[in-house]
């Protein structure tokens, strides 16, 4: 990874926001890495680099950061890499075009409600895209786990 510190992850997010694609991240983080490796080595942790924080940047998880560990549920892919990060989170994240009325769920829809009253198993998860997704043949309910993430995105 190219990742030695904080401003390290600050600086690729500033390439996020940004709306820079993949490539043109990667391209930066291998710049800057000055270790005198080939240059698919330099890709390989530039790439680890983006995914660690794309991670910490919107929760999200894009794929392996390494292939000595794994964290948590299964990846989407960050597919194309002239995809910029938001264009990849709106892919995955659409508005529904199913009108819901006045439809407002009562206080009593808690996670412990839906493993007691419904039957359903709670997977935590730290990754946003697995998010009230079923598993297991829909006997588990995934939840993103990160409430205080979530209510510092609707400021």
């Amino acid at each position: 990874m190219t990742i030695r510190c904080h401003q390290d992850i600050i600086d690729i997010a500033k390439q996020f926001e940004e709306h820079k694609t993949r490539a043109e991240i990667r391209r930066s983080l291998m710049l800057t890495d000055m270790r005198q490796t080939t240059e698919a080595i330099k890709a390989t942790r530039a790439e680890g680099s983006i995914r660690v924080a794309v991670r910490l940047f919107a929760m999200v998880n894009v794929g392996r950061s390494s292939e000595r560990w794994r964290l948590g549920s299964e990846s989407r892919s960050w597919g194309n890499e002239t995809d910029n990060l938001k264009t990849v989170l709106a892919s995955h994240f659409v508005t529904s075009s199913v009108e819901t009325g006045n439809l407002h769920f009562k206080r009593d829809l808690t996670a412990f409600n839906l493993k007691h009253l419904v039957g359903l198993r709670i997977l935590w998860s730290d990754n946003l895209f697995d998010h009230l997704r079923l598993v297991d043949d829909d006997s588990t309910v995934c939840i993103f786990h990160h409430a205080t993430f979530l209510q510092h995105q609707t400021r």
